[in-house]
């Protein structure tokens, strides 16, 4: 949420645009990165990135009106798409195998620490005039992190190869896997280095069969071995905003008064305890992957999140079934309250009503539905006294406990599987000559999906009541689940120079006898295929 200063307030419609801005940006800049990673280096991408964020950062605390405001959001949106889709690829490819799971997951843990320590600025700030400047630009700090560690970072030795730049390939894999320090690791580096050349040519070939000058697009969409994984990318991270993930973050503290939590700054120190759920179990995520597997871990995650929702539309449907009765109405003409029997009805976004209740708790003493006034006060004049409590958008309850539970269950079972894996796999399917242009494929519809969730979020409330919207997220989730486990293949411990041979067979996965041999998984054993 935003906290914008009185010379400042924005309408609905602006509202809406400035958050959507970056999401939107985000989502075209994760395609554009594609073609910006493959073109001009993984490093470069993610230095440019931070730059573009810093500065969209900037921009937003100094704006000194609502469409400089905006045009910062779209700044910082382009910067997210960018470092969204260019750091998982260079996490992957620098990567040894045996650690490569754990390494990628560290860019969630990271974005998980992010919206963490983001609750907490906001929570500190919030009372603050003018805070909301501060909440914006310090977010430029940690990008300004980012761009001075990435000008000493090496470029990825994958990509040197696939520029013809081999010499500086094997200084890179030197550097990254310690080869220097005796003959075996030095030897292993040659053999991993070879094995991207013969990856890279092999590519190449594979990508032949479309006339030159067509786009990679196409040639990943001809090729069988590139065309399933980039299915499989897209479906993972479409499933996991479908699951709703971004309903409890965006909208936690929405959701927290929704629970009966009426105390503004309650919820919002509520929702920072959802965050804290949410980055604690995303560090989890970073020892589970290489050890369960991405399939059995996305998979669990899945499903826990799928009971979280049941759980959190249970919580609801309780509230919604004690929720206080009316007991009187306003006697005004054309009044829209009168046809609310019980609070929750009352306080629903289409009637523009709110609840007034006894703050000793006797509902039976006085509860009525009134019309808002300006500010969301009420008219009714019985509702400006010291006994009584006034409620918009929420209802006194018993069972708020429920749902604020399912909230963190939710993170807790989410953060380590569904958070990170899609974007450990999408990091390291796509061969290496379409790597680039399918993990932004994938990624865009991250953002995508993203924009749709979020967007339509308040919408299906207002239609399905929270409890509808709940079900249809898990729904949503029981469907992903079911995609997952007939089309993925498990890819713990494969290379990625092997990874083709994975997707060559449309219903292949590799077989259990894929083990580790020898320090950091330079002497891998080489996949087996074997039928689902």
């Amino acid at each position: 949420m935003l906290l914008i200063r009185p010379e400042m307030q924005l309408e609905n419609a602006w509202h809406e645009y400035i958050v959507s801005g970056t999401v939107l940006a985000a989502w075209v800049f994760s395609y554009v990165g594609g073609y910006a990673v493959d073109r001009f280096g993984r490093r470069r991408s993610i230095v440019v990135a931070a730059l573009v964020f810093t500065t969209g950062s900037l921009g937003m605390a100094f704006s000194p009106n609502k469409e400089l405001l905006l045009v910062g959001r779209i700044v910082v949106g382009m910067g997210v798409g960018l470092a969204s889709m260019s750091t998982p690829v260079y996490l992957a490819e620098t990567s040894a195998p045996a650690v490569r799971g754990k390494a990628v997951t560290t860019f969630n843990v990271g974005v998980t620490f992010g919206q963490f320590v983001a609750s907490l600025v906001c929570g500190l700030f919030s009372s603050v005039e003018g805070g909301w400047r501060w909440m914006l630009g310090l977010a430029g700090l940690p990008s300004a992190g980012l761009l001075v560690g990435a000008l000493v970072l090496p470029e990825s030795p994958r990509w040197l190869v696939m520029q013809g730049r081999v010499d500086e390939a094997e200084a890179v894999l030197l550097v990254l896997r310690g080869g220097a320090s005796s003959a075996d690791k030095h030897a292993g580096v040659l053999r991993e280095l070879q094995e991207i050349k013969d990856s890279s040519e092999e590519g190449g070939k594979a990508g032949g069969k479309v006339p030159e000058g067509q786009s990679v697009v196409l040639r990943v969409l001809r090729t069988p071995s590139a065309r399933r994984p980039l299915i499989i990318g897209c479906m993972l991270a479409s499933v996991q905003q479908l699951a709703g993930v971004n309903t409890v973050m965006y909208y936690s503290a929405s959701i927290i008064q929704m629970a009966g939590i009426g105390d503004s700054a309650a919820a919002i120190w509520l929702s920072v305890v959802v965050a804290l759920a949410n980055f604690t179990f995303a560090v989890v995520g970073v020892f589970l992957i290489e050890r369960c597997g991405r399939r059995p871990l996305l998979l669990g995650s899945l499903m826990g999140v799928v009971v979280a929702l049941c759980l959190l539309a249970t919580g609801f449907l309780a509230m919604d079934i004690t929720s206080p009765k009316i007991h009187k109405h306003d006697l005004l003409d054309d009044d829209p309250c009168v046809v609310a029997t019980r609070c929750s009805e009352c306080v629903s976004s289409s009637l523009g009503c709110g609840f007034c209740f006894a703050t000793d708790g006797n509902m039976s003493v006085q509860s009525s539905c009134h019309k808002l006034g300006s500010g969301n006060v009420p008219m009714a004049d019985v509702c400006h006294t010291d006994d009584v409590s006034w409620a918009v958008g929420w209802c006194p309850s018993a069972y708020s406990w429920i749902a604020i539970t399912a909230l963190v269950l939710y993170l807790v079972m989410f953060s380590p599987g569904l958070g990170p894996v899609p974007w450990t796999v999408n990091s390291e399917i796509h061969p290496l000559w379409a790597r680039g242009v399918s993990s932004s494929m994938s990624t865009s519809c991250h953002w995508a999906f993203n924009l749709l969730v979020s967007l339509t979020f308040l919408t299906l409330v207002e239609n399905l009541t929270a409890k509808g919207t709940f079900l249809v997220y898990a729904i949503l989730g029981v469907i992903g689940a079911v995609l997952i486990w007939a089309l993925l293949p498990e890819t713990r411990g494969v290379r990625l120079e092997d990874m083709e041979a994975v997707f060559r067979t449309p219903a292949a996965r590799p077989a259990r006898g894929l083990d580790l041999v020898g320090e950091g998984g330079l002497h891998q054993v080489a996949p087996r295929v074997a039928p689902r």
